[in-house]
């Protein structure tokens, strides 16, 4: 029971150790085991100072290194562990799977719950130079440390896998791992370093193939040329990825992708445009129930039905896309809805509620060490502009909405006072 870290549940414990119910209630008996059940599966930890006396007796009995000190190779070397990882591996890419419909929010709360478990097994990955595996667990977690606004730290372990010994690591992998280094890139608002990392995963990708992974590889450059304003560039490497998307029927890299060019229409004042392209990318992820994307999309087509003079439309879509994002999670998705809100608030000169806002948005960013994107960015910038010009004594409510979401660092938070503004 020593290699599990935050607990195991009574399936891990049976799969990972052998541990039976009688045998886990015997050593809670003998208190060296507590249960503790804040969900409807109840959990099962080592007392600390237990778990420090067994993992020094298993390294005293299994040495990480041998007798000149140079480290064991690979997660063979040690079942118990090597059993954490196929557990937890499997999980993580049943997680995955179920990341794009009506399961999304079960997966990631079942990812929040064993995320220390993961976090052990790439760790052990790493310290007994076991590449290939490490790599393997990472590729499944991109999109869970890209939801969770984990971006640093997602970007870090892949890097770490990707540049510690790619010779030995399988192209494929190696190509993915570079997407994926991309996107996290991207979100922390590294657009060089994510050029770069693509430059190592379109051409495999390509030559193998990966219409899907192309696809994503081709929607990240797309976002790298919206930042740079380089819309021509964005459009075609954006419409390419709906087309491969399309032909393999993945809806959701369509939608994505459509819901991006909903942004390129946008920052190019084709309203009327991006607001038919905002409709398709939300008829299709209702269809699949990705209430992640769905978020995002709601949110472009709010920003084009705000252009159209629909506010009653763009209020309503902003407050779900504010309300899913809360739900799955994401910080700067809520960031980004909560700035959208703040500019249909300040169509009706709400200049208090939009300050507020306004100030919400600038917490939640700074927490989740997150940038908005291009179209986000822009709306932003106009809406404060706006705020400042017309309301010079903005900064004791924008101080106000800093503070409201301050004692709060990860989601779900409490947005009631945010739907109370926008409703009234």
């Amino acid at each position: 029971l020593a290699v599990f870290r935050g607990g195991c549940n009574r399936e891990s414990a049976r799969a990972v150790t052998g541990a039976t119910l009688p045998l886990l209630a015997g050593l809670i008996d003998k208190s060296l085991v507590r249960r503790r059940q804040a969900t409807a599966v109840a959990r099962y930890e080592l007392h600390e100072v237990v778990r420090q006396f067994a993992t020094e007796k298993r390294q005293a009995e299994r040495p990480a290194s041998d007798s000149n000190g140079i480290p064991t190779s690979g997660l063979a070397q040690d079942d118990a562990w090597l059993a954490h990882y196929a557990y937890f591996y499997q999980l993580a890419a049943t997680a995955k799977q179920n990341l794009h419909g009506n399961e999304q929010l079960h997966w990631m709360l079942v990812l929040d719950e064993e995320y220390a478990n993961l976090r052990a097994a790439l760790d052990r990955c790493l310290r007994t130079k076991d590449f290939a595996r490490g790599l393997q667990l990472a590729l499944l977690l991109d999109e869970y440390w890209y939801t969770r606004g984990y971006h640093g730290e997602g970007l870090q372990r892949l890097l770490t896998f990707l540049q510690a010994n790619t010779i030995s690591l399988p192209a494929l992998a190696v190509a993915n791992g570079y997407a994926a280094a991309a996107i996290l890139a991207i979100a922390g608002g590294n657009y060089m370093a994510a050029r770069t990392y693509l430059e190592q995963a379109v051409t495999p990708l390509r030559q193998q193939g990966k219409q899907v992974s192309l696809a994503r590889a081709l929607r990240y450059y797309g976002l790298i040329a919206l930042h740079e304003a380089d819309y021509p560039a964005a459009e075609a490497y954006i419409a390419e990825a709906v087309q491969l998307a399309d032909a393999v029927h993945n809806p959701y890299e369509a939608a994505t992708s459509l819901s991006h060019l909903a942004e390129i229409a946008l920052i190019q004042q084709e309203h009327g445009r991006a607001q038919e392209l905002g409709e398709q990318a939300v008829q299709m992820l209702r269809t699949i129930a990705d209430k992640n994307q769905l978020a995002g999309s709601l949110r472009r087509l709010a920003q084009a039905e705000l252009h159209q003079g629909q506010l009653a439309a763009a209020r309503r879509n902003a407050l779900e896309s504010l309300l899913l994002n809360n739900e799955v999670g994401d910080p700067r998705g809520v960031a980004a809805s909560t700035v959208m809100l703040a500019t249909i608030l300040a169509a009706d000169a709400a200049w208090p509620a939009v300050a507020q806002l306004l100030g919400a948005a600038a917490t939640l960013l700074t927490q989740a060490q997150a940038t908005l994107l291009p179209a986000d960015q822009l709306v932003h910038d106009e809406t404060w502009g706006r705020l400042t010009t017309a309301w010079p004594m903005f900064q004791s409510h924008f101080d106000a909405g800093r503070q409201a979401l301050a004692d709060r660092r990860t989601p779900p938070y409490d947005l009631e006072w945010m739907q109370v503004l926008v409703e009234n």
